[in-house]
């Protein structure tokens, strides 16, 4: 039974990563689920490395000035910001603005990618002073 898992895994993430939405394989609603998966993956392996990246340079590396505080506040308004507000801004600027006669998808990642990131700064930076914390009052 773990075999057969492992196996549905392996084909899932080489569907995701490899993008089935190229050629027509398969028919129906399978297009639509695999889409969204692979988006959400790619958007997942973009934002989450320069999320945890940009927390530890915020928790570890910057110095505490008045600057770092505006940023903290600025992320923080960001990651209350509902997912169709990204969306209106992001057609607006890639549609209207720049005037993207190309693939609309990327402007569309670049979107999740934006509405993703604050979460993950958040996340990852309250994480990392809970574990200094601790490592902290072990010593």
């Amino acid at each position: 039974m773990k075999k057969i898992g492992l196996l549905l895994t392996i084909i899932f993430l080489g569907i995701i990563l490899l993008g089935c939405g190229k050629t027509k394989v398969f028919g129906g609603e399978i297009n639509v689920y695999t889409r969204d998966a692979a988006s959400g993956t790619r958007e997942s392996l973009v934002a989450i490395p320069l999320g945890v990246g940009i927390a530890v340079y915020l928790t570890e590396y910057a110095r505490r000035n008045k600057a770092i505080y505006v940023l903290r506040i600025l992320i923080d308004m960001l990651t209350g910001v509902p997912s169709i507000v990204f969306g209106f801004v992001g057609i607006t600027l890639f549609l209207v603005i720049l005037k993207s006669g190309g693939p609309v998808i990327y402007g569309g990642a670049l979107v999740m990618v934006a509405n993703l990131l604050p979460v993950v700064i958040r996340a990852t930076e309250e994480s990392l002073l809970q574990v200094l914390k601790v490592y902290v009052m072990r010593l």
